[in-house]
């Protein structure tokens, strides 16, 4: 592993947990769930999507794997990680769409979506330069590096759209006891 690298996956170490106890000292997030029946089933049914997927994918690269030789490509594991981002991606946004997804549901007011936003303009910045330093293809093979921030960029572009998406045909409960006290 490069210094370069080395200090970075340090640097997001330290920043992710700099984030996580910013979130729990700010008191919104505590432990406890505050999921009904209904949720915990779509749930469970955006789990077996998500686990379906992974299975075939992983299927799949196995296959492609074992004729490998025959047909001459090379198969890296960075596949593997990007059939796991997108199941996550399939799990994330079933459950968003279906109102299973507790952290993102209470995502409502303007600072947090603009925090999500702060996070996928911080990936996009290290998708270019590590595109521009390393390329996309290094030795005839993809780039683990370029496809891990790429797929991470994805799977957090993913999840606002579908959290904006879904945000926008709900309204707002305050306004529904406004109207409704004024009657």
């Amino acid at each position: 592993m490069k210094p370069a690298h080395a200090i970075g996956l340090a640097f997001g170490i330290i920043l992710g947990v700099m984030i996580l106890a910013i979130m729990k000292s700010v008191g919104k997030y505590s432990d406890e769930k505050d999921y009904d029946e209904r949720q915990i089933r779509e749930q469970g049914r955006a789990n077996k999507l998500a686990y379906r997927f992974t299975l075939l994918g992983l299927c799949a690269i196995l296959v492609a794997d074992s004729i490998e030789h025959k047909l001459s490509f090379n198969i890296t594991p960075i596949v593997i990680v990007a059939v796991i981002c997108i199941s996550v991606l399939i799990f994330a946004i079933y459950c968003i769409t279906h109102d299973a997804y507790y952290g993102i549901n209470k995502m409502t007011n303007r600072k947090s979506k603009i925090v999500w936003i702060l996070i996928i303009a911080a990936n996009a910045m290290s998708l270019i330069v590590n595109i521009q330093s390393e390329g996309i293809i290094q030795d005839g093979k993809i780039n683990g590096v370029v496809l891990t921030s790429g797929m991470t960029l994805i799977l957090f572009a993913g999840i606002l759209i579908a959290s904006f998406i879904h945000g926008e045909g709900k309204e707002d409960p305050e306004s529904e006891e406004t109207a409704e006290g004024e009657r």
